[in-house]
């Protein structure tokens, strides 16, 4: 089976919504780390 996407105009306006949040926020360093447990 194969899935073909399409684009739609109303989905790209909803991200760029939402990342224009965002604009103009100060960028902040995180101490919160993710660790990959390879071992399961």
């Amino acid at each position: 089976m194969k899935l073909k996407f399409v684009d739609q105009p109303y989905q790209t306006d909803a991200v760029n919504a939402i990342c224009d949040i965002f604009d103009g926020c100060e960028v902040k360093d995180s101490l919160f780390t993710i660790e990959v447990d390879n071992s399961i």
